[in-house]
């Protein structure tokens, strides 16, 4: 079964997308970047042609290295403080919001169905909202399983079923949700949505 061990842990990092983060991982600085100078992402260029690209971007795409991953976690930390701000307090008493380019989804509510990790099992499965602390950003999760009982889960191991509510629309994004799309069952624009719950 490659759902084991470390193929499991692959599958719930590679796909599985909590609510909370689901913009801040769909969202492709670059492209934008690339996006803004009329400049198409399947374009063929030379190595020379994307140095002088690099030079013009306002943000220089940076090596992967200890620095950019510290950095990273960093502006993701402060992202999702950013959101529960917003999801707690309203969009119009958030300070800096008018600097938040991304959609913010509201959280699951009590009653709603969602995948969320079970951190004891080390799995993924389908459970019922039974209550959200939104100070703490936890939710108490029944799950399916009833050895797996009930247990309270970061809002950054949640995911809700079908289509979000959205609180606040991205600004400027190119990732926002398509509802046709979605309709239409294509969700390659929108990924971590899931329409159906199981356990991995």
């Amino acid at each position: 079964n490659c759902l084991q061990g470390s193929g499991r842990m692959f599958a719930r990092y590679e796909f599985f997308y909590s609510d909370i983060d689901k913009a801040w991982y769909n969202e492709k600085p670059f492209q934008k970047d690339l996006d803004k100078l009329s400049i198409p992402s399947d374009i063929r260029l030379s190595r020379s042609d994307w140095s002088m690209i690099r030079k013009s971007i306002r943000k220089r795409p940076r090596r992967f290295s200890a620095k950019f991953i510290f950095e990273q976690l960093k502006e993701l930390r402060n992202y999702r403080s950013t959101v529960r701000d917003i999801q707690l307090f309203g969009v119009g008493k958030v300070p800096n919001k008018k600097k938040f380019d991304y959609e913010v989804l509201v959280p699951p509510k009590v009653g709603s169905t969602i995948t969320a990790y079970h951190r004891l099992a080390c799995i993924l499965h389908r459970g019922t909202v039974l209550a959200h602390n939104q100070a703490k950003g936890m939710f108490l999760i029944q799950f399916e399983r009833e050895s797996l009982g009930w247990d309270w889960v970061l809002d950054t191991e949640v995911a809700s079923h079908g289509l979000p509510e959205i609180l606040l629309p991205a600004r400027g994004s190119s990732r926002s949700l398509n509802f046709e799309s979605y309709f239409r069952g294509d969700l390659r624009n929108y990924q971590g949505s899931l329409s159906q719950g199981t356990d991995y």
